[in-house]
């Protein structure tokens, strides 16, 4: 009778254990994935960062070298435009001296 309840004893601790070992590999596999899906996660949000933080700063150089061309256009209109008095005092000049 005692043979009989340690062979129960020892078939329940041998269940136990498969069912510990099989619960444990499961366990390992899902943290495995989950390890995984959080990985490829972080890569897919940096690619996303890395692409938007591209597009912004080809943006802000287009907006820059536009910037650049007002600016060149704006010297060269303030350059016309004091030409354009500098010649018309010297036709002011040029009247009043000879209507005397």
């Amino acid at each position: 009778e005692k043979e009989k309840k340690i062979n129960e004893l020892t078939s329940d601790m041998n269940a136990i254990k498969e069912e510990y070992e099989k619960n444990k590999d499961n366990n390992e596999k899902a943290i495995s994935n989950l390890e995984s899906t959080l990985e490829e996660e972080r890569n897919t949000h940096k690619e996303q960062y890395e692409a938007q933080e591209k597009s912004y700063k080809e943006q802000l150089d287009t907006e820059r070298e536009e910037n650049r061309n007002i600016t060149s256009q704006l010297v060269e209109m303030k350059t016309k435009n004091c030409e354009l008095l500098t010649e018309q005092q010297d036709l002011s000049t040029k009247l009043a001296s000879q209507n005397k």
